[in-house]
C-alpha cells in the first residue's frame, strides 16, 4: 500500500489519558476525544473498510453503557482540573466484542482522504508508574555499565545471595510494570478500533532484541522498532507503541519512556520507510515529511509549571542549536515532573527528546490534549496555540 507523504508521530501523554494519581484509572472521555480526532484526521486507507450504521452505532453505545463484570466501577475525577467530574474508569478488560461506535465516518471505506499516516506513542500515566516506583524501576539516558547489571545500589562486595535477590526483584518489577502498561495499550487500541481506525499495538520492551531501557541504538534495537512501525504503515495499520518496562544491562530493568520512544521513532521512521521501498534508497526518506506532535495536559511549554505558577507564560516557539542540541530559550525552568509517581522525568525529559528530534530536522509541536489546537496540529494547520520546537536558522 502506498503510504501518505506526511507521517505524524503522535505522543499521547500518560497524564492526559489517565488519572495519574489514581492507580490504573483511565480518563475515558479524553481518550475517546483523541480517538475521534485521529479518526477524523488519518488518511482513509487506515480506516475500517465498513461504515457503521446508525443502528450499529446505537447498539455499540448501549453495550458500552451496560455494566461489565470485568470492569471496576466508574470513579469521579478529584483532581480539580479541566474536565473534572468526567467519566473515569479503573482498569478492566471491558472491551470484549469491540463495536464501531458513532464516529466521524466520512473517511471510512475510502481509498484515500488526503490525511496523514500516524505512528502513535503513549505514555504509561497511572498504568505502570506506580508499580515501577514500588520496585525501583526508573528511566535511563545512557547505556548500562557493569555496575548497572542489577537494579539498586549494587556493590561488588554484595554476596551472591544479595545479587540474586536484587535480580529477582528487578524482574518481578519488570513483569508487573509491563502487565500494567499493556492494559493501557489495549485500552488505547480498543478506543481507536471502536472509532474505525485500524490500529495495532506494539510492545517494545523485551520484545525487540537490543532495545533496552535507555532507548539507545547500540545493538540496533531502535532501528528494529522503526522497522516494525514502517511495516505496519505499509500494511495499512496505525502502530500504537507504549512506554514500557525493559531490560537494562544483563540482569537489570528500567523504564523505556514514551518520550524516548518518540525521539527514536521520529528520527528514524522516514529512513525506515525508504529502506522498505523498491529502490531501498535512503535518499527516498526525503519523500516523507515527518512531524512530531506531543499532546500534554497543558497548552505547551511555559516559562515554569503553569499548574504551580499562575504567572507562567507560554513559549510559542523554542529554537534548538543544530550543533549542540542546546535549547535556546531564556527564563525557562524545565523542571522534573511534579507527579509523585512519575519515574521518567516529566517536562525535562520531554523537552530533551523534542530538542533532539528538532535537531534532526523534524519539527515538534506541543499542544493540549483534547483541544481544537491539537486537532489543528494533527491536520498540519497553522495558528494553533501551543509551542513549536524547531532548529534555529
Amino acid at each position: 500500500m502506498a503510504v501518505p507523504h506526511r507521517i505524524v508521530v503522535l505522543k499521547l501523554g500518560g497524564s492526559s489519558i489517565t488519572v495519574k494519581s489514581s492507580f490504573e484509572t483511565l480518563d475515558d472521555d479524553m481518550l475517546d476525544r483523541v480517538s475521534i480526532a485521529v479518526a477524523e484526521t488519518v488518511d482513509g486507507r487506515y480506516r475500517s473498510s465498513s461504515t457503521p450504521s446508525p443502528s450499529a452505532s446505537a447498539e455499540g453505545k448501549e453495550t458500552k453503557d451496560k455494566p461489565n463484570a470485568n470492569e471496576v466501577e466508574d470513579v469521579e475525577s478529584t483532581d480539580g482540573g479541566e474536565g473534572s467530574g468526567s467519566k473515569r474508569r479503573r482498569s478492566g478488560e471491558g472491551d470484549e466484542g469491540i463495536r464501531e461506535r458513532e464516529a466521524p465516518a466520512r473517511y471510512a471505506g475510502t481509498g484515500g482522504g488526503g490525511g496523514p499516516a500516524f505512528v502513535i506513542v503513549h505514555g504509561a500515566g497511572s498504568f505502570g508508574h506506580h508499580t515501577a516506583r514500588e520496585y525501583g524501576l526508573r528511566g535511563h539516558s545512557s547505556p548500562p555499565s557493569p555496575s548497572d547489571a542489577i537494579n539498586g545500589d549494587a556493590s561488588t562486595e554484595d554476596s551472591a545471595e544479595e545479587k540474586e535477590r536484587r535480580r529477582r526483584r528487578a524482574m518481578t518489577g519488570l513483569c508487573r510494570t509491563r502487565l500494567s502498561v499493556t492494559k493501557l495499550n489495549r485500552a488505547v487500541v480498543s478506543s481507536l478500533v471502536s472509532r474505525g481506525v485500524n490500529a495495532a499495538g506494539i510492545s517494545p520492551g523485551v520484545t525487540l532484541p537490543g532495545l533496552h531501557a535507555h532507548g539507545g541504538n547500540e545493538n540496533g534495537g531502535m532501528d528494529l522498532l522503526a522497522g516494525a512501525a514502517a511495516d505496519a504503515l505499509r500494511a495499512g495499520l496505525v502502530p500504537v507503541v507504549h512506554g514500557d518496562a525493559a531490560l537494562y544491562g544483563t540482569h537489570g530493568a528500567g523504564i523505556l519512556g514514551g518520550d524516548t520512544l518518540v525521539e527514536g521513532l521520529a528520527t528514524r521512521i522516514g529512513a525506515a520507510m525508504a529502506e522498505g521501498s523498491a529502490s531501498r534508497s535512503i535518499g527516498k526518506a526525503k519523500e516523507f515529511v515527518v512531524e512530531a506532535v506531543f499532546l500534554t495536559d497543558v497548552d505547551g511549554v511555559f516559562t515554569s509549571d503553569p499548574n504551580l505558577n499562575p504567572n507562567a507564560s507560554l513559549l510559542p516557539e523554542i529554537l534548538i542549536d543544530g550543533e549542540t542540541g542546546r535549547v535556546l530559550a531564556e527564563n525557562l525552568d524545565a523542571g522534573r515532573s511534579t507527579h509523585e509517581h512519575d519515574v521518567t522525568g516529566g517536562l525535562e525529559t520531554k523537552l530533551g527528546a523534542a530538542a533532539e528530534v528538532a535537531r534532526n530536522g523534524v519539527e515538534v509541536r506541543i499542544v493540549k490534549c483534547g483541544s481544537d489546537d491539537a486537532v489543528r496540529c494533527m491536520k498540519g494547520e497553522e495558528g494553533a496555540r501551543g509551542t513549536i520546537v524547531r532548529l534555529a536558522s
